[in-house]
């Protein structure tokens, strides 16, 4: 880092943008949840017509019903595409695509080589 600040020295630059991309695909990787919005946004489209004829209020939760699940399943598909670009950035670097033993995707680095 350049000195009194959080800005790298140039030839650090490639170094620190590996470990942003690594950082920010971990936590990523981290935030998602794949069975629970799908859980969640049927289980809206069942429940809130189920919920609307004891409540009465059908003005509020039949939209609710039609609109949750897209809503749901969309904001899974934008954080696949979040996670998508560091992985590129990865994988350019040469970093290797491997699952842990929770089924999710971390990226190693290369060994450095010895000279």
């Amino acid at each position: 880092m350049s000195l009194g600040s959080l800005t790298p020295v140039p030839e650090a630059r490639p170094d620190v943008g590996l470990l942003t991309a690594l950082i920010r695909h971990e936590a990523l990787e981290a935030a998602v949840n794949r069975g629970q919005p799908p859980a969640m946004a049927w289980g809206s489209a069942a429940l809130f017509p189920l919920m609307a004829p004891s409540t009465g209020k059908y003005a509020v939760l039949l939209p609710l019903a039609v609109l949750t699940p897209p809503g749901l399943l969309g904001a899974l598909r934008v954080n696949a595409s979040r996670r998508a670009k560091p992985a590129r950035q990865l994988v350019a670097a040469g970093c290797t695509a491997v699952p842990d033993g929770w089924g999710r995707v971390r990226h190693v680095r290369p060994a450095p080589h010895a000279v």
